[in-house]
């Protein structure tokens, strides 16, 4: 039972993070791309994951603790 204690908490928090990731990281992209004049995709995609994880463990905090 103790190998299994905290599974809720996870099963609800990891959809919600996920959730939040990838719409940032799809919203982030096409700014990141325009405002920096970046052609090259790998520094886009980059910074767009790392904003987008940023964000999604601020808001998903409370879930971990």
């Amino acid at each position: 039972m103790g190998f299994y204690k905290g599974y809720r908490v996870t099963a609800i928090a990891y959809p919600i993070f996920h959730a939040f990731f990838f719409s940032t990281y799809n919203y982030m992209k096409p700014i990141i791309k325009k405002n920096l004049n970046e052609p090259n995709l790998l520094v886009v995609s980059c910074l767009s994951s790392a904003i987008a994880g940023a964000v999604s463990d601020l808001i998903t905090n409370p879930f971990w603790v």
